[in-house]
């Protein structure tokens, strides 16, 4: 500790850039090993899932950063214990792709698309907080469902068998659409666009 440590006439809390520099070397050394672990325990865990499981769920025993490898692979979602207890359900992306293989329906995120529109003027829905508790509960028909991010990127469940009823009715209602996104300023694009 003491070789990272200020020198005794640097200004206070600025670190040397020497030391800045090995520090961020460290991180990305471990970051790397780290990874390479991650990608090694995913490797075990799916040789040994099982055959009869639905092979778009993967349930890990416990968290490990796998979304880029998962992403080569037909795993649409992976649920792992919480660590507030219960479990958590990823949806899992697309290769090369910012979107998702499978997403929660959209009634379970709380964006109720038209009212918003209609009440704010709002184009989006922002400001509205995804299902929690006894609403996700009546949408979802899952007795143990707590919680679903507004984003779509997480639900947490407490038991593992309403995880999976997620993922399974999650898997049924899906359907894949093409979304176009225009960063333009220039709305003349829109109409082309939509051809």
């Amino acid at each position: 500790a003491g070789l990272f440590a200020d020198v005794f006439d640097d200004e206070p809390r600025k670190a040397h850039p020497v030391f800045k520099a090995a520090a961020k070397l460290v991180r990305a050394v471990v970051g790397a090993l780290g990874n390479e672990r991650a990608d090694k325990r995913i490797e075990e865990i799916l040789e040994t899932q099982n055959p009869e499981a639905d092979s778009r769920i993967l349930v890990l025993p416990e968290f490990i950063p796998c979304q880029k490898r998962l992403s080569e692979t037909d795993i649409a979602f992976v649920i792992f214990p919480s660590n507030r207890g219960g479990y958590c359900i990823q949806p899992q992306k697309k290769e090369y792709s910012l979107n998702y293989k499978c997403s929660f329906p959209e009634s379970w995120l709380g964006l109720e698309k038209e009212e918003l529109k209609e009440e704010s003027g709002l184009s989006g829905a922002s400001e509205w907080l995804g299902l929690e508790n006894e609403e996700l509960q009546k949408e979802t028909g899952l007795s143990s469902a707590s919680f679903c991010h507004k984003g779509g990127f997480l639900m947490t469940t407490a038991t593992l068998e309403d995880a999976r009823k997620a993922c399974q009715i999650s898997l049924d209602t899906f359907t894949d659409e093409i979304t176009l996104v225009n960063l333009s300023s220039d709305t003349s694009t829109d109409t082309l666009l939509m051809k």
